[in-house]
């Protein structure tokens, strides 16, 4: 497609009362001729697959896309949703798993952000957040001017490199423009267009494999409790383990690096502490498999995939340690299958089914006027529980909170047994078991033991050694 870029100017022959411009026109000697100014001549604009455009400031970058976009009848542009008071979240549309793909893919995939309105995001975020809101949209062409020119330049080509799988996946076909030089390798575009220090253009078509090359050489090893404790604060939940926790069971830790800065961990841990070890119900399992903990990756390097390079890792060494099973359970998981790309299976996790005693603990709570539950993970709320009730009133709630808990972590039980490949337990060992389980409980106090009894579904996925085996150890 053949473009000419010009733009003109003209003066306005009355100018508002108090103007300064009939100074200027005097001092410069200037009329209201129209002047036509031409900034590209003839340039074959290619409107397949990705053209990339860069130059200085001034160089005529925006007017070849307003040009462009004359021509093209089915352009689409950024820009920002009409409503900016609620969460992102609710201004993507009603397909929760595929709002939640778009914005984990321009690197907004955190609980918190999610529920950011649009007015309270950085101007950073609000411009990926422009992009995940038209991509999602599935435009026909799309024009972008200062292409991520407002986003640190690490997270730039993360964003870049994840716009462009996008794009080409769906068959969208966009233009985008930008001073930055820097993105060129994580876009590969099928036409660059280079605009010179004097506007000259020149035109490149050079094919290649996207990349991001700092990522590249960028490796897993293993890590430390120190390395989790320095990204613990960008996780959304504020209950992540304490280095003191950790040191109660056995505990894998693995690491990617930046320049000497831990950028993503991997925490996995015993299901049970290790002093438990001397009990065969506890010790079988914590022998068999190991329970991924928390994956956590910088703000500036999610949608990297980073997780999936950390896994990789992991995997080869938790199995060559004799683990038979990896288990993980998540929140995101039950709308993002994001561990479906390192070899895990989905499987239905005890927390998603509400038990029979959990009801019963819920039914309680409702009949003391504790109408919304949803704050029930809150210690705070739940001490605040607690100490509006008398002495038989906590008494029945620890009865009942007791039962619960002791459901739950006999269900967990199981089902870490399957996951393990070991025998079901009888019924004169599930009593027993239980038993411990209760006495283990009693020691826990009433806001403890209401907290953690909280109805808290999570998907399950999981990897065991034989599998992962049979697919070459990938």
């Amino acid at each position: 497609m053949l473009i000419n870029c010009n733009y003109k100017i003209s003066l306005l022959e009355k100018p508002e009362k108090h103007s300064k411009s009939p100074i200027i026109k005097s001092a410069f000697g200037l009329t209201n001729q129209t002047l036509v100014r031409t900034i590209i001549d003839n340039i074959d604009v290619f409107v397949e697959g990705i053209t990339y455009v860069t130059g200085y400031s001034g160089t005529g970058k925006s007017t070849l896309l307003k040009s462009v976009s004359k021509k093209m009848n089915n352009s689409s542009y950024l820009s920002p949703p009409q409503e900016t008071g609620i969460p992102i979240i609710d201004l993507m549309g009603e397909d929760i798993s595929k709002s939640m793909g778009f914005l984990n893919y321009v690197g907004l995939g955190e609980a918190y952000v999610y529920l950011t309105p649009y007015s309270n995001l950085s101007d950073g975020q609000k411009f990926r957040f422009q992009l995940a809101y038209a991509l999602i949209k599935e435009p026909e062409f799309l024009i972008i001017d200062e292409f991520l020119s407002n986003v640190d330049r690490i997270s730039a080509k993360i964003v870049s490199f994840n716009f462009q799988k996008i794009c080409r996946k769906m068959k969208v076909k966009a233009i985008i423009a930008t001073t930055h030089e820097d993105l060129i390798e994580a876009i590969a575009p099928d036409q660059l267009i280079r605009l010179d220090f004097n506007g000259k253009y020149h035109l490149e078509y050079k094919p290649v494999h996207p990349r991001i090359a700092e990522l590249d050489s960028l490796q897993a090893s293993i890590g430390t409790i120190a390395d989790y404790e320095s990204l613990k604060c960008y996780h959304y939940a504020d209950n992540m383990p304490t280095i003191e926790i950790a040191d109660q069971y056995n505990v894998e830790a693995y690491t990617v690096k930046y320049k000497n800065n831990c950028i993503a961990i991997a925490m996995l841990q015993s299901p049970y502490p290790k002093d438990w070890n001397d009990i065969p119900y506890f010790r079988d399992i914590n022998q068999n498999i190991l329970i991924s903990n928390g994956t956590i990756v910088h703000p500036s390097f999610r949608g990297a995939g980073l997780t999936k390079k950390i896994y990789e890792f992991a995997h080869a060494d938790i199995f060559k340690k004799g683990i038979k099973c990896i288990s993980a359970h998540s929140a995101m998981s039950r709308f993002f299958p994001y561990k479906r790309g390192s070899g895990y299976t989905e499987i239905t996790h005890p927390s998603e089914i509400k038990s029979k005693q959990q009801a019963l603990l819920e039914n309680y709570l409702y009949e003391l006027n504790i109408s919304d539950l949803t704050n029930i993970h809150s210690y705070d709320f739940c001490e605040k529980i607690v100490n509006s009730l008398n002495y038989t009133q906590k008494t029945e709630l620890k009865s009942l909170a007791m039962n619960a808990y002791s459901e739950k972590l006999l269900s967990i039980n199981a089902y870490l047994r399957k996951l393990s490949d070991l025998p079901l337990l009888t019924v004169n060992q599930s009593k027993e078991l239980k038993d411990i389980f209760m006495e283990a409980i009693s020691e826990l106090s009433l806001t403890d033991m209401l907290q953690d009894t909280a109805f808290f579904p999570m998907r399950g996925v999981y990897l065991k050694k034989a599998d992962y085996e049979t697919k070459g150890g990938k």
